[in-house]
């Protein structure tokens, strides 16, 4: 229905299935594999014969779905409608969508064996857990147990919003193993991320945002959460009705976060242009 949508009509659109496996070597009944390997080696030059036999079983395999997911969807009264008129689109579309819809797909078989494609992603992550803006404490070995750990727990829960995994997420779980200021910061930051437009002042809040901020952009410079401060502190100077010498707090935090100086060496990596 993607490829189909008028709203992707002048858009070049691809779709890329890659695998560590390989086609299956025996052709057995209802696989194909023979089908899958010749369309894989031809895939940058389909000819005329090989894209009718893919034509067709595509249709098969889709007409077969589609007519399943319809009679149950179908007693739903209010998806009714939708389900008809996504019915009637499939059934009136030309070959020629579907021809090219196969020659949007492209197709990569690594063909590596289960253990070194599982020793492949470790070494992957790994590497990618150097490169995290963060001062991390915790060996690799133990915040990729921390980060697993957390994969499996959402993966299992039954409400979707609650599998949901985001940087932020990461940022708190990684953080929270750190030593006793990256736990303060990692809580302060949860706290806030959601928080919703300041109304009053109170002092113990107010310096808690204050000394986030500067720990964020003293430890924190390139994790991306000064955006979050400013934000906040934006919102203080522009909502809260608080005295002048809280307000100079606010806008001398603000032209530290906007200059982003480095702590390595001092030189400034942003701009308060346009503050």
């Amino acid at each position: 229905m993607l490829f189909v949508k008028g709203d992707y009509l002048f858009d070049e659109i691809s779709f890329s299935f890659e695998t560590n496996a390989a086609v299956a070597g025996k052709v057995v009944k209802g696989n194909d594999a023979d089908l899958l390997q010749e369309w894989t080696n031809l895939q940058e030059n389909l000819n005329n014969d090989l894209l009718k036999k893919i034509r067709d079983k595509l249709k098969d395999i889709l007409s077969a779905y589609i007519e399943k997911e319809y009679q149950v969807k179908v007693q739903d009264i209010g998806l009714k409608p939708k389900v008809q008129e996504a019915a009637n689109i499939f059934k009136n579309l030309e070959d020629d969508v579907f021809d090219r819809f196969i020659e949007s797909i492209r197709w990569q078989f690594d063909a590596i064996d289960p253990n070194s494609a599982i020793q492949k992603q470790l070494d992957n992550v790994n590497l990618l857990l150097e490169k995290i803006p963060l001062p991390l404490k915790e060996s690799k070995e133990v915040n990729m147990g921390l980060l697993y750990r957390e994969v499996i727990n959402r993966a299992i829960q039954e409400n979707p919003n609650h599998r949901i995994l985001s940087n932020n997420v990461m940022d708190f779980l990684l953080l929270q193993a750190g030593d006793e200021k990256n736990k303060w910061y990692a809580e302060v930051y949860e706290k806030w991320l959601d928080a919703s437009e300041v109304k009053e002042f109170h002092t113990g809040e107010f310096y808690e945002v204050i000394n986030a901020s500067i720990h964020s952009r003293m430890n924190l410079y390139d994790s991306g959460h000064a955006k979050l401060w400013k934000k906040i502190l934006l919102n203080y100077y522009q909502n809260v009705d608080f005295k002048i010498y809280y307000k100079r707090r606010v806008v001398y935090e603000l032209i530290f976060l906007n200059l982003n100086p480095n702590p390595l060496n001092g030189g400034d990596m942003g701009s308060i242009a346009g503050l």
